[in-house]
């Protein structure tokens, strides 16, 4: 599965979504709402890239719109991760997520969790990290920069992105 940020614009409900239409003040809306907001959109809403028609999540791409989704900004990809990975690809995925909060820059971040084949896999990503055993490649566009010990691979991963 390939997670990507697209501009809002490109998402159409589909004009046959079987589900009710929730409405804020519904008690659905609201306890969708509230999960939203604690726990953030676990789910990504699914659309089909040809028709533009959203597939699944019309129900939280409406109740996000409502509460000003951002349309812009990074695009964090990461890979599911297998038996290479040797770094704990999860909390760094996160740290970098949250590292990029305020980023309102346009370029897409890949995280993946082994070096022999990340770089290649991500070779359309602006910069990203790749795992090795307790150290990080850096990479743009797929090219190696240099390697740092995971502990710093986010702050360096941010650096670098700060240059972009």
């Amino acid at each position: 599965m390939e997670i990507r940020r697209v501009p809002v614009s490109k998402l159409n409900p589909a004009a046959y979504n079987p589900r009710k239409d929730l409405q804020p003040g519904d008690a659905e809306y609201q306890k969708l709402a509230r999960s939203l907001e604690q726990f953030g959109c676990v789910e990504p809403v699914v659309w089909n890239e040809r028709t533009g028609n959203v597939v699944g999540g019309h129900q939280r791409l409406k109740i996000l719109l409502a509460a000003g989704l951002r349309q812009e900004g990074p695009n964090l990809i990461s890979c599911p991760t297998c038996g290479r990975c040797q770094v704990d690809l999860f909390r760094i995925a996160q740290e970098t997520e949250a590292a990029l909060g305020s980023c309102q820059k346009d370029i897409k971040i890949a995280i993946m969790g082994c070096a022999v084949n990340g770089p290649g896999e991500a070779r359309d990503a602006d910069i990203g990290i790749a795992g090795g055993k307790g150290e990080m490649l850096l990479f743009r566009k797929g090219e190696p920069l240099r390697k740092v010990p995971e502990g710093e691979a986010v702050a360096a991963l941010m650096a670098e992105v700060d240059r972009l």
